[in-house]
């Protein structure tokens, strides 16, 4: 069996786009999951994910492509910027604001944020404060998260005034300040986990349930975000992904950039 046969069918009943996991880092992902399982073809794992449910369950996460670099599309975070962030904290209820990034690979989708408020938020709103959750069900991912240490191609985005604040060069690689690190707390979760931070008033969910996920799992994924962010938040997901006019019911997406959508006061049925 072709390993392109094996996502096809694999995804077919899982609600899976299984286009998005034709790519080498998918499949050296479940060439590695054959091997730890000792078996020798893809028709042979096929079997083992139809009778488990348990390993169909962690297959998307396994699949999952993980590309990420610190302010990945600056268009989204000078959106952040110029509008998003500034609108949130002038109407903050409390002393300070919450954001929850989901899928953080090497942490710098949250460090991205954290850098991003201590550069040019804190400065302006200096009694506003931000709380950062960075959550992905990878443990090694959480792990380098947390040694704060980079390789430079994944700085090429940052800003020079911020890198050389923010950052310091060590043996080649990049560290990072553990003042904006200090923003962020990690937690190994999956998506429909209970306990996810809630009341959210920024949600970065970026190539994940918008790039990956179709039909009941796709809708399930977004009413569960929907819980987690309160009314008058914002979703911000990738420059290439879209909201299906159906979840504009929870989401309605800005005029000025359709990557980032207000949670309606729509409540989600139970």
């Amino acid at each position: 069996m072709l390993y392109d046969t094996f996502v096809r069918r694999a995804c077919q009943g899982l609600d899976l786009d299984w286009r998005k996991y034709r790519r080498k880092q998918s499949r050296k992902a479940v060439e590695g999951r054959m091997r730890e399982l000792g078996l020798a073809g893809f028709d042979q794992y096929l079997d083992k994910i139809r009778d488990d449910p348990g390993e169909a369950s962690a297959l998307p996460d396994r699949m999952r492509v993980t590309v990420s670099r610190f302010f990945r599309e600056k268009d989204c975070w000078r959106e952040l910027t110029d509008q998003v962030l500034p609108e949130l904290a002038d109407k903050v209820s409390s002393s300070y604001l919450r954001a929850l990034c989901l899928g953080i690979n090497n942490g710098e989708e949250p460090y991205s944020l954290a850098l991003l408020w201590k550069q040019s938020m804190e400065p302006l709103y200096p009694d506003v404060g931000l709380r950062i959750f960075g959550v992905d069900m990878d443990a090694g991912c959480l792990a380098r998260a947390k040694e704060r240490t980079y390789h430079g191609r994944t700085l090429r985005e940052v800003p020079e005034e911020i890198q050389s604040r923010w950052f310091t060069q060590s043996k080649g690689m990049y560290v990072l300040d553990r003042e904006p690190a200090a923003m962020v707390e990690f937690s190994q979760a999956h998506l429909m986990d209970p306990g996810l931070p809630g009341q959210l008033d920024l949600l970065l969910c970026r190539y994940l349930v918008f790039t990956y996920f179709t039909g009941v799992r796709r809708k399930k994924a977004v009413e569960r975000l929907a819980r987690l962010v309160k009314p008058g938040g914002k979703l911000m997901i990738g420059r290439k992904e879209t909201l299906r006019p159906d979840e504009f019911v929870w989401f309605a997406p800005l005029s000025s950039a359709r990557f980032i959508a207000q949670r309606t006061s729509k409540s989600v049925p139970p």
